[in-house]
């Protein structure tokens, strides 16, 4: 409901409250089977699936790893 009307009443309220939010989902499964099982609704499939963006898991893309180490690495010295 929140996905298709931008608002909800929290538990126990009576106002509506109005949210502009983006929702970013990830799953290492595929989604189209789990829908087939029934383990996914396919309503709430289809309003997530606005972009989908496929990767290679990281051990297929070794030279990727330096590049990660070094983002985590300096991330928490910026920080802190």
């Amino acid at each position: 409901q929140v996905l298709e009307q931008q608002e909800f009443v929290r538990v126990g309220g009576i106002n509506n409250i109005h949210v502009d939010v983006r929702i970013v989902c990830a799953t290492n499964k595929n989604l189209e089977d789990a829908i087939s099982q029934g383990a996914m609704r396919d309503d709430l499939f289809y309003r997530l699936n606005e972009i989908t963006i496929t990767l290679p898991p990281l051990r297929n893309r070794p030279s990727d790893i330096p590049l990660f180490v070094d983002h985590f690495l300096e991330t928490p010295s910026i920080l802190y």
